[in-house]
C-alpha cells in the first residue's frame, strides 16, 4: 500500500534576506504581454506577443512571539534594501525584488504582526539585448584602435628601401605564405561561392603586387652644409596593413562566424615554424625585423577579428562559451609575451582592452547559459524518455541526441550530457 505524502514535512521556513517569517498564503502571477490588435470589417484579431511578463508575488506574511517587535524590525529593513534577494517560500527558492511591504498591527493580537508583501522576480541574470549589442559594438570599436596601433608599429619596424633584394624576396614571400594559408582554410570550410568570390581576388591581387608591396618608401642620399654626412630619408606607407586587415574584414563579412573563428584561429600561429634568420650583417638584422613585423601584424590583426567573431557566435551551454573565454585570453597572452619596444607598446595596451573587454562579455553572458550535467543511468533509454523526465517535455529528445552522437534515439547511452535547463 503506497503511503501518502506528509506535506508538512516538504515545506520550507519562508524568509527574505536570511529573515525568517511565517506564510499565511502567497500567490505567483505569470503570462504574456500580447497586444491585441483590432481592424474595422475584420472577425479576427491579430495578438501581438511582446514576451513574458514580470513575476509578482504576493505574500500574505505574519511575524509572531514574545520577540516580535525585533522581528518585525528585521523584516521591514530586510525589504527596504535595494537589489534582488533570495526569497523562500514554503514551495519556491528565488531571486526577487521587494516592490511593497504594507505592516498591519491590531491590538487585539497582540505578539502578532502581519505583512502584506509584493516582489517582482528577479530578471539581472537575463541582460537586455541591448547590452550585449552595445558590448559587441565596444569590441568593434577596439578592433578598429588596435588596426591604427598595428599600422604606426608596423611602420617603425618595417623598411623595404635601401635593403638587398633578399630581403624583399624574403618579404614577399611572406605575404605569400599568408595569402595560401587563408586560402586554404576557406577551402576547408566548404563555403566557395559568391560570398567568398571578394576574398580570392583579394588573395590573388596580394599574391600579384607582393613584389611592388614590399618595397615601399622613399630613400634619398644628400649632403647637408659642411657635415659631409649622407643622411637618409625614409617615409614609410602601409599599403602592407591595409591589405592584410582588408582581407580580415572580408573574411568576417563572407563567412559566417563559426567559420570565420576557424580561420583567423589557424593564422594565430602564423611564422612558428619560420627558420631562423642566420647572420649579423645589418641586412640580416633589418631581414629579421621585417619578418618580425609582418608576423606581428598578422596575428594581431587575426587576433582581433578572432575576438569579433567569437563574441558575434551561438552558444548552447555555459561550457563553450568558458571555453571561448579561456582561449581568447590563452591567445592573448602569447601576443602580448610577443610584443616588445616602444613602437608597438600602443598595440600592447589595445590588445590588452580588447582581452578585458571580451572575458567581460563572456563573464556576463556565461551566467545566462545552462551548465552541462552528466547524466548516469543504470539502463538504455529512448531520448523521448530522457526528455520528458528532464524538462518535463518530449520537445528537446533530438537535442540529447545530438548533443552526445547518438546513433539511434532509442537506445541513450547509459552515461551522456544534458543542460541543466
Amino acid at each position: 500500500m503506497a503511503s501518502c505524502r506528509d506535506w508538512l514535512r516538504t515545506l520550507q521556513r519562508a524568509s527574505y534576506r536570511g529573515v525568517p517569517f511565517w506564510v499565511e498564503r502567497d500567490s505567483i502571477s505569470t503570462g504574456r504581454r500580447l497586444v491585441i490588435h483590432e481592424f474595422p470589417h475584420r472577425d479576427t484579431p491579430y495578438v501581438e506577443d511582446l514576451g513574458r511578463k514580470a513575476n509578482i508575488i504576493n505574500v500574505t506574511a505574519y511575524v509572531a512571539g514574545d520577540d516580535v517587535e525585533a522581528q518585525e524590525s528585521r523584516l521591514r529593513l530586510a525589504c527596504e534594501v535595494g537589489g534582488a534577494g533570495t526569497l523562500v517560500l514554503p514551495t519556491n527558492r528565488l531571486r526577487a525584488h521587494c516592490q511593497e511591504c504594507e505592516r498591519e498591527f491590531t491590538k487585539d493580537k497582540f505578539g502578532y504582526i502581519a505583512f502584506r508583501l509584493r516582489f517582482v522576480r528577479d530578471g539581472s541574470l537575463i541582460p537586455a539585448p541591448f547590452m550585449a549589442i552595445n558590448a559587441i559594438r565596444s569590441i568593434e570599436f577596439a578592433v578598429s584602435a588596435l588596426a591604427d596601433s598595428l599600422r604606426a608599429a608596423f611602420v617603425a619596424s618595417y623598411r623595404g628601401v635601401g635593403v638587398p633584394g633578399f630581403v624583399t624576396d624574403d618579404a614577399a614571400n611572406i605575404l605569400v605564405e599568408f595569402a595560401a594559408s587563408v586560402s586554404d582554410e576557406l577551402r576547408r570550410t566548404l563555403t566557395e561561392g559568391e560570398d567568398t568570390a571578394p576574398v580570392y581576388l583579394a588573395l590573388e591581387e596580394l599574391v600579384a603586387d607582393a613584389a611592388e608591396l614590399v618595397v615601399v618608401g622613399s630613400f634619398a642620399g644628400r649632403w647637408e652644409g659642411r657635415q659631409y654626412i649622407q643622411q637618409e630619408a625614409i617615409a614609410l606607407d602601409a599599403p602592407i596593413v591595409d591589405r592584410v586587415l582588408g582581407i580580415m574584414e572580408g573574411i568576417g563579412d563572407a563567412v559566417p562566424s563559426e567559420y570565420s573563428a576557424r580561420i583567423y584561429k589557424s593564422l594565430l600561429t602564423f611564422g612558428d615554424d619560420w627558420s631562423r634568420v642566420r647572420g649579423s650583417t645589418p641586412a640580416r638584422r633589418q631581414q629579421a625585423k621585417n619578418r618580425a613585423a609582418l608576423k606581428a601584424l598578422i596575428r594581431a590583426a587575426a587576433f582581433a577579428y578572432y575576438v569579433r567573431a567569437m563574441v558575434q557566435r551561438d552558444y548552447p551551454d555555459r561550457r563553450t562559451a568558458i571555453q571561448a573565454r579561456a582561449d581568447i585570453a590563452e591567445f592573448a597572452g602569447f601576443e602580448l609575451e610577443d610584443m616588445g619596444g616602444h613602437e608597438s607598446y600602443p598595440a600592447f595596451k589595445e590588445i590588452m582592452d580588447l582581452r578585458g573587454q571580451a572575458v567581460q562579455f563572456f563573464s556576463e553572458l556565461i551566467a545566462t547559459l545552462a551548465p552541462v550535467l552528466i547524466i548516469e543511468a543504470p539502463r538504455r533509454m529512448p531520448s523521448l524518455w530522457w526528455s520528458h523526465r528532464l524538462y518535463g517535455t518530449a520537445d528537446r529528445a533530438r537535442e540529447l541526441t545530438a548533443r552526445n552522437g547518438t546513433i539511434h534515439g532509442m537506445f541513450m547511452q547509459t552515461s551522456f550530457e544534458a543542460l541543466a535547463r
